[in-house]
């Protein structure tokens, strides 16, 4: 929706794969051919750094965006979605101890708010 908003057709631009790093890759010079992305945004770290890996060399002004602002993300500076990991572990701690304390209701969904570590690759 918002690509379309922003006058940006999004037909043939999504991708599915397994995660890892030589999925990202195959998936990334796969949509080399298709279009010219400005940019791409992974699942996950690992599909992120297959995607550098294909656009080494090819176009380095694409930029990158990765999902769960792993170590490795970090150490290469990948650009990445960070979740309150911390925040997220205490909601699930909360909820089963409602369950082991015989409380039936259904929990209030809560939505954690993600961060966008910036690094060199967006």
């Amino acid at each position: 929706d918002a690509l379309r908003a922003a006058g940006v057709d999004p037909t043939g631009l999504h991708r599915e794969t397994e995660d890892g790093i030589a999925e990202g890759e195959r998936l990334m010079r796969d949509l080399l051919v298709a279009v010219a992305p400005s940019a791409v945004v992974c699942a996950s770290d690992s599909l992120a750094l297959g995607a550098l890996q294909a656009i080494r060399g090819v176009d380095p002004q694409v930029s990158v965006i990765g999902f769960d602002d792993t170590p490795v993300a970090a150490a290469v500076g990948l650009t990445s979605v960070s979740q309150p990991l911390g925040d997220a572990a205490a909601r699930c701690v909360d909820l089963l101890t409602g369950v082991l304390d015989g409380d039936h209701e259904t929990p209030t969904p809560v939505l954690l708010q993600p961060s966008l570590a910036l690094r060199h690759t967006a």
